[in-house]
């Protein structure tokens, strides 16, 4: 193929794969070591990254992750935990041969199945089998000035967020102790309404940590207390609030609109292009939520090399095994759901 050599990563590879991200189109934060080491620290993933090599240069990467979930067999994700990742390479011999030896991992390591997540509608390669219409993103085009994104959004949109002001809430951003503590609470309480599991404090603490300054925790206060917040984590000119969670008294106030507000006033004064709402599932709340701003709507489809030549696993939030499972997890008691649920999230998400 051109010359061109893929092989597994190593340490020694992370210099040349964060500069070859760089001066990549389509790069985001999810390809790049920080959210390598959550995932191994917070997570216990064990990486099993993919380079494309021609004539010595760095011409394609794949994040890949070992998610070995204590039921079934150990499958290959690109990558866990965000809402797309999958091969940059600028060239489509190089992104083949990245594919190519990708299934080839997954088929001598006796894995069940190779997962691509993308934003792309066709297969990036042939052979995969493509999962189209199910998750969904929104991105919000970003410039300097934070008040010419604002003359954009819609009017319901700044209407929101200025009775979110008026009645006394206001945004307090940080990536300390009692930052994430606050995040906690209404993180949690978002994922119990939900009736799903939810990750534990380690994997937060593990993504600030190894973002540094790329993660902030925005939070929308009343009288002291946290009543919304976002997860943010930003590079590559992409911002992206990866988690989130409102209270009662948030929804009341309209608080996640104001915390929103201010992640994307966050990233036009840190010179991102980019404020993407991260993956819904369609036809969701949280869907219609990220609709309202007037975003660009783009279509996250999940490709599949499955060893045993059987159909995609079908995560369909919308069936009804899922449902009753949700309601099943809300009569849990709160402790138990918080003991159990990051033991089994982190082979979910």
């Amino acid at each position: 193929m051109d010359g061109i050599e893929c092989g597994l990563a190593d340490e020694r590879d992370w210099p040349e794969w964060e500069a070859f991200l760089r001066r990549s189109p389509g790069a985001t934060p999810f390809h790049a070591r920080p959210w390598h080491a959550a995932l191994v620290a917070g997570l216990g993933h064990g990486a099993a990254h993919l380079v494309a090599r021609q004539q010595g240069a760095i011409v394609g990467v794949l994040p890949l992750f070992t998610v070995s979930p204590p039921w079934g067999r150990p499958f290959l994700v690109s990558v866990p935990a965000a809402n797309h990742a999958g091969p940059i390479a600028p060239e489509a011999s190089a992104r083949s041969a990245l594919i190519t030896r990708a299934v080839r991992e997954t088929e001598e390591r006796g894995l069940a199945y190779l997962e691509l997540r993308t934003a792309e509608r066709p297969a990036p390669a042939p052979g995969l089998a493509s999962v189209p219409d199910r998750y969904v993103t929104y991105r919000i085009a970003l410039d300097r000035s934070a008040e010419s994104v604002w003359s954009r959004l819609p009017g319901k949109i700044r209407t929101a967020v200025r009775k979110a002001r008026k009645l006394g809430t206001v945004v307090v951003s940080g990536r300390e102790g009692r930052d994430l503590a606050e995040f906690m609470l209404v993180y949690r309480s978002a994922m119990d309404r939900l009736g799903s599991p939810g990750f534990g404090e380690p994997f937060f603490r593990a993504l600030l940590d190894s973002f540094g300054e790329g993660a902030t925790i925005f939070r929308a206060t009343r009288q002291g207390r946290t009543v919304a917040a976002d997860f943010v984590v930003e590079g590559f000119g992409l911002l992206a609030p990866i988690y989130a969670g409102q209270t009662e008294e948030g929804r009341a106030v309209s608080a996640n609109y104001l915390v929103s507000w201010a992640g994307i006033e966050h990233g036009c004064g840190h010179g991102a292009a980019v404020y993407d709402f991260g993956r819904s599932s369609v036809n969701t709340p949280a869907a219609r939520f990220k609709a309202r701003w007037g975003g660009q709507q783009v279509a996250l489809t999940y490709h599949y090399h499955m060893s045993s030549g059987g159909p995609p696993p079908d995560r369909d939030p919308h069936r009804p095994l899922f449902r009753l499972a949700a309601r099943c997890w809300r009569r849990l008691p709160a402790a138990v759901r918080w003991w159990l649920g990051p033991r089994i999230v982190r082979y979910l998400h």
